[in-house]
């Protein structure tokens, strides 16, 4: 399929989203997104709104706005399922357990980040898999159990080291 205008229109704007996003410029990285957003609506493209909504999320937490934040993780992850992409769903997930750990909601975080490990694992993907590995160590490391985050902190340096993967 041929690139259009809108489409073009529409990944300068996340990106740049995330890199502005990323220096600090909340308010400015807000708009772009919003405008993705609406693009990526007007276009009826599903891939798209869930990228955007994803976008806005990491961007509501950084804001402190997690109501917000909580709401477009929620549309994101709903229409990755709905697509069948289980890749953007386990990182949906693993963004809205991050989200549930800031609230101090430790019992949607543990579901949440068991939720994306087991999607990670499904695909076979090891950087999802460390990843999801890592949050788990530190999970359990919250909760207090340091025999359950030695073993999955172990687990994520043997996979990384399997792999030729970074940890991050």
């Amino acid at each position: 399929a041929a690139l259009t205008f809108a489409a073009l229109t529409f990944t300068a704007l996340t990106f740049a989203a995330l890199y502005i996003h990323a220096i600090g410029e909340y308010s400015t990285a807000r708009s772009l997104a919003d405008e993705a957003l609406s693009i990526a609506v007007e276009r009826e493209d599903q891939h798209g709104i869930a990228f955007a909504c994803q976008v806005l999320g990491r961007l509501m937490t950084s804001m402190s706005d997690y109501p917000a934040a909580n709401s477009h993780y929620e549309t994101s992850l709903a229409l990755y399922r709905k697509l069948g992409d289980s890749w953007r769903s386990a990182l949906s997930l693993a963004e809205m357990a991050h989200l549930a750990r800031d609230v101090e909601n430790e019992a949607a975080a543990r579901r949440f980040q068991a939720e994306s490990l087991s999607l990670w694992r499904s695909v076979g993907d090891p950087r999802g898999m460390t990843h999801g590995l890592g949050n788990a160590g530190v999970q359990c490391y919250r909760e207090g159990d340091f025999p359950g985050a030695r073993r999955h902190l172990e687990e994520t340096v043997v996979l990384a080291l399997r792999s030729d993967n970074r940890l991050v």
